[in-house]
């Protein structure tokens, strides 16, 4: 027998007794635990420092937090979508925006 056959005769087994704790650790051990390996290179950049620099640098454009002018504007959007819901049916309560 090859080690695929024998994983996947592991993972029927576990399935076929519907051990489902006993399936996610043969699952994870094959699929996950061997394949985590920290990267030495991203983006081109080699070395711990340089790769945790680009991955920080990469989040930091991804997200912003919101600032008054992104908060106004939400909030001017809520207020239009509750006016608008409370104009089409009138048992809508009207809520209010406490800044």
């Amino acid at each position: 027998m090859n080690a695929g056959t024998v994983f996947n005769d592991a993972l029927y087994d576990k399935l076929c007794k519907k051990d489902t704790v006993g399936f996610w650790k043969t699952w994870q051990k094959h699929f996950c635990m061997n394949n985590l390996r920290p990267t030495c290179v991203l983006n081109g950049k080699y070395g711990e420092n340089n790769v945790r620099h680009e991955f920080t640098e990469h989040y930091r454009r991804v997200y912003s937090p919101n600032n008054s002018h992104i908060e106004a504007s939400y909030k001017a959007e809520l207020e239009k979508e509750i006016s608008s819901a409370h104009e089409n049916t009138h048992s809508c309560h009207l809520l209010t925006w406490h800044a």
